[in-house]
C-alpha cells in the first residue's frame, strides 16, 4: 500500500500496526554498500508529512532498523505527528536479521537483483549457512508484530524493503514475482477484529494469520 492508503487504514479503529518501508534515500549502487545512505531532504519531508496525516485518538510506538536511514524516517514521522508519541525503540527484526553471511548474500543481490533474489530466497535455493528460511524469517517478523498488540496503541514499524516483501508474501506468491515491490513509506497494515488478526497488504488483499 502506498503511503496515503497506509494513512486510510490507520485511521481504521481495528488497526493495531502499520509495516513500512523507509522515506527516500540516496541513491545506492552496490548492495554491499546499503547500510550507509540516508535520507534525502524530499525524503526527510515525506516523513514528516506521513506522521502529520497519522490519527490522534491513540498514542503511537514507533520502531525502527538500526540503519540510519529507517532511524531518521521513525524520528520524522514523531516530528509530524500531532499526539501522543509513547516511545521509539530500535529492534533487530526490522533489519537483515536473516542474513547469515551477508556479504555472500548480497555480492549475489547485485548480480541478479532484489526481485530475482526473492523468488531464490522463497524457493530455498541458499544454503543454511546463508540465509534464515524465508518462511522462518516472515515467521518471527509477523509473531513479534502479534505479540506487541496493545489496544491503547498504533505501532509504526519502520524496516526496509525485503521485510516488507516477508510480508507481503502472505498474500501474493513472491516466487512468480506478482506482486508490485514496495516503493519508499509503502507498506502493510494489520488489524484486530475480536481477537481475529489479518494483515492487509493492498486496498483488495486481506489474509487472516492469527
Amino acid at each position: 500500500m502506498t503511503e496515503n492508503e497506509l494513512i486510510t487504514k490507520a485511521n481504521n479503529s481495528y488497526c493495531f500496526a502499520i509495516v513500512l518501508r523507509h522515506s527516500i534515500r540516496e541513491e545506492i549502487k552496490d548492495a554491499t554498500q546499503s547500510q550507509h545512505q540516508l535520507l534525502t531532504e524530499e525524503g526527510k519531508k515525506l516523513a514528516v508529512d506521513f506522521g502529520s496525516k497519522l490519527p490522534t485518538n491513540k498514542k503511537i510506538r514507533l520502531f525502527h532498523s538500526h540503519v540510519k536511514r529507517c532511524e531518521e524516517t521513525a524520528v520524522c514521522i514523531k516530528q509530524g505527528f500531532k499526539g501522543d508519541v509513547s516511545e521509539i525503540i530500535v529492534h533487530n527484526l526490522l533489519t537483515g536479521f536473516y542474513l547469515l553471511n551477508p556479504e555472500s548474500i548480497l555480492r549475489d543481490v547485485n548480480k541478479i537483483g532484489s526481485l530475482k533474489f526473492i523468488s531464490n530466497w522463497f524457493s530455498d535455493f541458499y544454503q543454511d549457512n546463508q540465509l534464515m528460511t524465508a518462511l522462518k524469517a516472515r515467521k518471527q517478523m509477523t509473531d513479534y508484530i502479534i505479540q506487541n498488540y496493545d489496544k491503547d496503541c498504533l505501532d509504526i514499524y519502520v524496516t526496509h524493503d525485503w521485510n516488507i516483501v516477508l510480508l507481503l508474501s502472505h498474500c501474493y506468491n513472491v516466487i512468480e514475482n506478482n506482486y508490485l515491490w514496495p516503493n519508499y513509506m509503502h507498506g502493510v497494515s494489520f488489524e484486530n477484529i475480536q481477537n481475529d488478526i489479518s494483515i492487509i497488504c493492498d486496498t483488495k488483499s486481506k489474509i487472516k494469520i492469527f
